[in-house]
Order: structure tokens, then sequence, then C-alpha cells
């Protein structure tokens, strides 16, 4: 029998599911993503981040490689609605077979999560892409620091790791509190959602204490320079890993003067 907290988790990603799919490609991304309700790796894939036009502008991208893009989205959105398949199906459940398939369903969506990601980095050249690691970085918040790429960058020391891993389970844990989403009103679920933004800037902050004061420079300096993410469109996730310029509190980053990149002649 699942608890109430994976009963609320489950809805929410029921919703999230939901409302990524209905973005179009080019539009505002959202959505939660497997790593909990912070730092969340799917608002930071290359699909999600190239939804944004904001992001696309930052990039530079070409007129060509929108239209590459907009494919490459619109295929990965059939593959998503199909691995999630009847919304109204799977309310019907029970909630063991409900979790059932949308840990199938999860399975499917990160795989061709990763293939649209494999197929965008082949559209961009390679300074939009180091652009784009450093907006990922950004986007992740302290979860980035779960990356073995990340951490290996940073030089991470086992016990480090272990630290890290350790404090976002427990974040990831604390996630849905128990609470019944779907008896709660707007204002409760506004409550409900700054409540798991504040636990999310408090591990963020715990991560971030593991960090030598070196490690925190290399990670800021692998961030490039601060971007300011468009807030969702729904009002779901009240922003949740839409940090811009730094990790833990205050992370919102001003807005840059810095121009976009230009695209390279042929």
């Amino acid at each position: 029998m699942l608890t109430r907290t994976a009963s609320a988790a489950t809805l929410l990603l029921l919703m999230a599911a939901s409302a990524v799919l209905a973005q179009p490609p080019g539009r505002r991304g959202g959505g939660f993503g497997r790593r909990g309700f912070g730092g969340d790796e799917n608002q930071a894939s290359a699909a999600a981040l190239l939804r944004m036009p904001e992001v696309r502008r930052e990039l530079g991208v070409s007129d060509e490689q929108n239209s590459q893009v907009d494919e490459a989205l619109a295929a990965l959105n059939e593959q998503l609605r199909a691995s999630f398949g009847n919304f109204q199906e799977l309310q019907g459940l029970d909630e063991d077979e409900r979790a059932k398939r949308l840990t199938a369903a999860r399975e499917a969506s990160e795989a061709a999560q990763k293939k649209a990601d494999e197929k965008l980095a082949g559209i961009l050249n390679a300074e939009q892409l180091a652009r784009l690691e450093e907006l990922r970085l950004q986007r992740e918040g302290s979860a980035a620091l779960l990356r073995p790429e990340v951490a290996n960058k940073l030089g991470l020391s086992d016990e480090q790791r272990r630290q890290l891993g350790d404090l976002q389970a427990k974040a990831r844990g604390a996630g849905a509190g128990g609470a019944n989403f779907q008896q709660m009103s707007e204002d409760e679920r506004r409550e409900f959602f700054a409540q798991m933004q504040q636990r999310r800037e408090a591990a963020d902050k715990q991560m971030l204490a593991v960090l030598t004061a070196e490690q925190r420079q290399t990670i800021d300096e692998m961030k490039g320079e601060a971007f300011t993410f468009p807030p969702p469109p729904s009002g779901f996730g009240g922003g949740f890993a839409a940090g811009g310029g730094r990790f833990g509190p205050g992370g919102g980053a001003a807005e840059r003067q810095r121009p976009p990149i230009k695209q390279r002649q042929p």
C-alpha cells in the first residue's frame, strides 16, 4: 500500500506530465521530473531548456536550427504521450497498479528524453552546446552536484558524494509531506508549493556546505554568466529549479546585458 506521501507525489507527477505534454515546441517548459521538487533533471534537459524561446535567443539559434529543434521536440512530445497513455485510465487504477504503470512510463519517458537530447545536441554548434551546459547547471541548482561528470570536475571525494546523496534523498523524502493534493484549495496548493520551495532552498544550503571554498568557486565558474529563466506559465511548481545565477536561497539571477551567441558563418 502506498503512503499518502506517495499518493500525493503520484498525483503531482500526473499533473506535471499533463502540463509538459500540453506545451508545443518553443513554449516554456515545466514539470517536476524524477529528482523530486527541486533541482529536477528533466527541467534541465536540453529538450526542456530549448522549449523556452528565451533560451533559444540566448543561444542565438538560427531559423534553420529552430525548425529542426521544433521537429525534435514534436517527436518527443508524441513519445511522451505514448509512454504516459490515458490519464483517466491511470486515475481509475488502484494505487499499487498506478505506481507500476507510472514507473514504466517514467522509464520510457526518460529514454525518450535522452534520445531527444542526443538529437538536439547534433543540431547545435559547439559554442551553443557549451552555453546550454552552463544554463543546465544554473537550472539544476544543487542537484547538479550529483551528476558524475560534475562531481568529477569538482574532484568530490567519496565522502562528499555520500553526504550529497544523503541530503538529496532526505529532501526528496520530505517532498509531498503526506499532503492530500486532490483536496487542497488553490490557496492551500500555493502554500504547499511555497513550503516545498523553502525545503529546496534549505537543502541547497546544506549541499553547498559540503563543498570546499575552492569547489564552490569552481561550480560558479562552470555556470558561466547568470541567466534569468522565465517563470512557469501555469503556476505549478512556483519556480522550482528555476534558480538563475547561484545555488541556494536568493538564486534568481539579475537581468544581464550579455549579448546572445552569434551564429558562425558557414
